[in-house]
């Protein structure tokens, strides 16, 4: 497992996609609100995030002595880390952010994940992050000698291409919804790698009456997972899958920040490799992967 990536779940599963907004709209009671991320350069946010894993497998096609269905893996992750505004673009109100961890915690069916405080001091270098004003990330580049571990063809700076942004590009009141879809290649360099294409509704749902009013934006999205690719003399590895999510963001409104992200994901994947060469038959591979994701911003320190 690749430690520097752990911390980017939280913030990708929080980020939903948006694009040209599909509205409608329930009667106006208030003004329209015009939702924006509002960043100053040298501002540092505080975050902390847990992740819940469920992971079930079933494998046929492996031998007489394949275990088949398999032990459940659970997993829970905990992490705090510290989003840096290293500039603003005046231009398009685009900002450049630096995410660094500064704590980071796992464990697997009850027992701690060795190396994982190791990894952290072994990877000083941060994560930068291009962020729209929108909450979309244009751009995302690992440090160089993170980068330089990656699977051949990987290319996490496209990444932004296909994640979504958080808020609508419309004055929005209460009831108002707009929708995307997007198609995510990792590996953009690997023809018939699978991509995920997925469709985002999304829904202002409240804004709370307090003097320091708090937008909530429901979020609900599915998608499919389709690609191959080269298996050796087996031949082609092919994968399908399914996901549903459902998320509930919260917005400070007049601050222009993320206070924090509630999330379930669910995810079914099958993997088949014809011909496996131990046994001439077909490998046959699910999975199901359920999730919780709990996201928080911290107060500053005094």
């Amino acid at each position: 497992m690749n430690t520097r990536l752990l911390p980017l779940c939280a913030a990708l599963i929080a980020a939903l996609p948006l694009a040209a907004p599909a509205q409608t709209t329930t009667a106006p009671t208030a003004r329209p609100l015009t939702l924006r991320y509002k960043w100053t350069p040298g501002e540092v946010q505080h975050y902390k995030a847990t992740m819940d894993m469920n992971i079930t497998m079933d494998m046929t096609g492996l031998g007489p002595k394949a275990p088949g269905l398999m032990p459940p893996m659970i997993g829970h992750t905990t992490m705090a880390y510290d989003l840096t505004v290293q500039s603003v673009n005046p231009a398009d109100g685009s900002a450049t952010l630096t995410e660094h961890i500064t704590q980071m915690s796992a464990t697997l069916n009850g027992k701690p994940m060795p190396g994982m405080e190791t990894g952290l001091d072994a990877n000083k270098g941060d994560v930068t992050l291009v962020l729209s004003p929108l909450g979309k990330m244009l751009s995302m580049h690992l440090p160089v000698s993170d980068a330089g571990k990656l699977p051949p063809g990987m290319d996490l700076s496209k990444i932004g291409e296909a994640t979504p942004a958080t808020l609508p590009s419309f004055p929005a009141h209460v009831g108002d919804t707009w929708q995307d879809n997007t198609t995510m290649h990792l590996f953009n360099q690997m023809p018939g790698m699978a991509a995920l294409q997925t469709t985002v509704f999304s829904t202002l749902a409240g804004i709370s009456k307090d003097a320091h009013p708090i937008a909530g934006i429901r979020q609900t999205s599915q998608g499919t997972l389709n690609g191959a690719m080269p298996a050796g003399a087996a031949g082609k590895l092919d994968m399908t899958g399914q996901f549903q999510d459902d998320s509930l963001v919260k917005f400070d409104v007049d601050n222009g920040s993320m206070l924090g992200q509630d999330g379930t994901l669910t995810m079914n994947t099958h993997v088949a490799m014809p011909n496996t060469p131990a046994t001439g038959k077909t490998m046959q591979m699910r999975t199901r992967m359920q999730m919780t994701t709990h996201l928080e911003r911290l107060p500053s320190a005094p």
